[in-house]
Parts: structure tokens; sequence; C-alpha cells
């Protein structure tokens, strides 16, 4: 049987409002920032420029845990959307295809587009069809309904790495002076859907087939 390849894209369609915030992204808010530093100074640390002055304080204006936090929700959204795309048959995701359009460490992708190869071709896309119990979506509707499953999971709490710059009082000073925190901690995150309603979710969606991989 033979494989099927398309193009995925994503439109961010959400609020951007917690817990739904954060949209779908591969790349840590870590990752974002060591890029930015290695673009700029060509150093991955310790120079991590501030984006909003250009110069290289850190850390960058804007950086809250509320920032951190979102990205991390983009990231476990992303291994969602992964997993949503393997419960019926092989579906792999090129990382290397990826295009976050207009992502950056503090704002979220306006769209997601990748390569997706289905192993044993359009044939084996089967999903049941939620909107219409007992029917069955074949072909580019199933890869769409996968693929927008990931959007609508419900409100979930998950302990989780988070990032976390909030200044803390300094281990054994008397004084209580606070020093911001570089680094992650395992926290408790709520993770909402980008939208709740499934329809609207498919609109989101779009699968184009292509002929050649690469």
């Amino acid at each position: 049987m033979a494989s099927s390849f398309y193009t995925l894209t994503i439109t961010n369609g959400g609020t951007g409002i917690a817990p739904g915030d954060g949209f779908i992204d591969n790349t840590s808010f870590q990752d974002y920032l060591s890029e930015l530093s290695f673009k700029t100074t060509g150093k991955l640390y310790p120079d991590i420029i501030d984006p909003a002055t250009g110069g290289g304080a850190f850390p960058p204006s804007g950086l809250t845990v509320a920032a951190t936090t979102a990205k991390r929700r983009g990231n476990l959204r992303y291994n969602r959307l992964i997993a949503t795309l393997q419960y019926s048959t092989n579906i792999y995701l090129d990382q290397r295809s990826i295009v976050k359009t207009s992502a950056a460490w503090n704002l979220p992708a306006s769209a997601f587009v990748a390569t997706l190869w289905v192993e044993h071709g359009e044939s084996s896309l089967i999903t049941p069809d939620e909107l219409n119990p007992g029917v069955l979506l074949t072909g580019v509707p199933a890869l769409i309904r996968m693929a927008s499953r990931s959007l609508t999971y419900e409100t979930a709490s998950i302990n989780t790495d988070i990032y976390d710059p909030t200044p803390l009082a300094t281990i054994g000073n008397a004084l209580g002076v606070s020093v911001p925190r570089f680094g992650v901690r395992i926290g408790n995150i709520a993770i909402g859907p980008v939208v709740t309603d499934l329809t609207i979710a498919d609109s989101l969606v779009t699968i184009v087939p292509i002929d050649v991989f690469y």
C-alpha cells in the first residue's frame, strides 16, 4: 500500500486567554531565547538579547511566569497533536518541515504548518465522527478531524516543568534580598482547549495532499 503525504495547516482561532493560550508550539521557551542569542551574538549563553531593547540584559522585558506557562501549554498541545494523529494509523509529522508563523518566545503562532506522512496511504485514514454518531470519516476529512481534536481537549491539570523567573528571597540571606530565579521548576498548570466547538476546530484545519515529499 503506497504512502501518502499532506501539508497540514492549523490556524490559531483561539482567544489567547489562559488556560487556552499558547496555541501549538514544538519549541520550548528556553530554545527560543538561546536561538535569539545565537543569531545576535553567536553565543548561546550568557548573552541573551533583550528583544524589546536590543540590549544584552537578561531576563528580557516582559518575562513572566504567565508568558513561559503559555509557551509550555503550546508545547503540551503539540504533544497532543502528535498523539491524536497516531490514534488510528501510522502518521508521522516531519519536524524539519514545521513553520510557525509569527511565533516568538512571548507570542503564539498565527498558524502552524507541517508535512504529514501517512505510512499506509489515504485508505488507512478512518475515524469516528463525533458529530454524527455511527458515521465514519475517511480520507482527508478523517485527517482533519484527527488534527482538530488536539484543539478541543477538555481542561486538565498537569504536573510539568515550567521556566520560572519569579524573584525569590535568596537562601541564607538575612536581609531577604530577592534575585531572579532562572531555570525550570515542576509545577501544576491547567491546559485548556484552543476552541471548545469541534465544528469550529475543523474549520481551522486545512489538509492539502502533495505528490512529492520534498
